[in-house]
């Protein structure tokens, strides 16, 4: 008996080490994941030089090719040319061991992008009418809540008994014309799109009324990210957020407006700073279109306005992201109507996190920025981060507990966004 106790320990204690073996390989292949970026892009016909230095080895083999393959070790630089325009897979692993996520190697063009950073004032046009929240009705029957279960807080409501609307005023039309007949709502929610059968019901004042409050538009400031050679533009380096549900507007158009900075907010510790800025939303100040409102930033099309005020803007190559660096960088912005670089730190990079819009952490460093703003403040979303001559990122959230440091995401982010 006693010998069988002690084999059962001896096997108890062997798993238990097992585990803890395969915690740390775990552990091991996660960190290094996160190390690598799942796709490198480099540029025809220039020399590149990649330098990770992680115990990594692996092979690369063409796209299209996947019988021939060559054996690579990333713990040394690896020296690249390439001419053609294609792509590559790389397999690898860790210690010759383990594997790891396979990456992509693509070669392209060379791209320039105007790293503007200038003011811009945003306005959106919903696609439908948003539903900011659902309550109740104060009826002669007491409060009743005739949306509850049908109806949800971020649903977009597209028609109404098969008639499109846009407005928040055609919507409230029909609720207040329907004489107490159901409606049929065609829904958009979480981009699955239904019909719903909802009955207004009279409030204590004779109105109908279904207990929704709606919003048809969104506006405010931001800073232009870049503009490309073909007159596109990306901007904000996030997505624009409902403030009452906290989701990413949908868009059925947009526009960018001239907007004039009239005061900053400076930043301080648990309080962050704001630009204010006063946007005239006639037609003489547009700027351009915005087709697309996502979560790494808008985008759209600049106006002949727009394009003529950049032109004598310099022109600087896209930083990928092997070729981002730890360490010394600019941001480009106009606070208070002079566009400016700016110096920052890069503190540390992260690959390939969920929130891709905080790929980069980042330090105002400037004496002149943190005494006229405390760092990062609310409106310098989208200034563009530059490094090396190279146009790398945008600047995207500040820390609220210290406003001279924030997050960025990389340009090549923003960039695969709009492909």
């Amino acid at each position: 008996m006693g010998k069988r106790r002690k084999w059962i320990t001896i096997g108890i204690r062997l798993i238990g080490a097992m585990a803890t073996f395969s915690s740390v390989c775990g552990f091991a292949v996660q960190y290094y994941n996160e190390c690598l970026p799942s796709k490198i892009c480099v540029t025809s016909g220039q020399e590149e030089t990649l330098s990770f230095g992680l115990p990594v080895t692996g092979v690369i083999r063409h796209k299209e090719d996947s019988d021939t393959a060559m054996a690579i070790n990333l713990n040394e630089p690896i020296t690249l040319v390439a001419n053609d325009l294609t792509s590559y897979d790389l397999e690898l692993q860790l210690f010759g061991l383990f594997a790891l996520k396979d990456v992509e190697l693509e070669i392209v063009n060379e791209k320039y992008l105007t790293p503007a950073g200038i003011p811009i004032g945003i306005y959106l046009e919903t696609e439908g009418v948003m539903i900011v929240d659902v309550g109740e009705v104060e009826s002669s029957q007491g409060k009743v809540s005739p949306s509850k279960y049908i109806l949800q807080k971020g649903d977009y409501v597209l028609a109404v008994n098969g008639h499109s609307v846009d407005k928040k005023s055609e919507l409230s039309k029909w609720i207040e014309e329907c004489a107490g007949e159901s409606l049929v709502f065609t829904i958009n929610r979480d981009n699955q799109v239904f019909n719903a059968r909802v009955t207004p019901v009279q409030n204590t004042e004779g109105e109908y009324q279904l207990g929704i409050w709606i919003r048809d538009n969104a506006q405010g400031i931001g800073t232009l990210t870049y503009v490309d050679e073909l007159g596109s533009f990306g901007a904000l380096g996030h997505g624009i957020h409902d403030g009452d549900t906290g989701a990413v507007v949908h868009i059925e158009i947009g526009s960018l407006y001239e907007t004039e900075i009239i005061n900053i907010k400076k930043g301080t510790s648990g309080e962050p700073g704001e630009l204010t800025g006063v946007i005239d939303y006639s037609n003489k100040h547009v700027l351009g279109d915005i087709y697309s409102n996502t979560d790494l930033g808008i985008f759209g099309n600049c106006n002949t306005k727009l394009m003529k005020s950049l032109s004598d803007l310099e022109k600087l190559p896209v930083g990928y992201k092997q070729q981002v660096t730890v360490g010394s960088a600019e941001i480009v912005c106009s606070i208070d109507g002079e566009r400016k670089y700016y110096d920052i730190e890069i503190t540390a990079m992260h690959y390939d996190t969920q929130v891709q819009n905080k790929g980069l952490e980042i330090l105002v460093t400037d004496e002149e920025l943190l005494e006229k703003t405390g760092g990062i403040v609310q409106g310098m979303s989208g200034a563009s981060i530059v490094q090396n001559g190279r146009i790398i990122g945008a600047v995207t959230h500040v820390l609220v507990r210290d406003s001279a440091k924030g997050y960025g995401i990389f340009i090549e982010d923003m960039l695969q966004t709009v492909k």
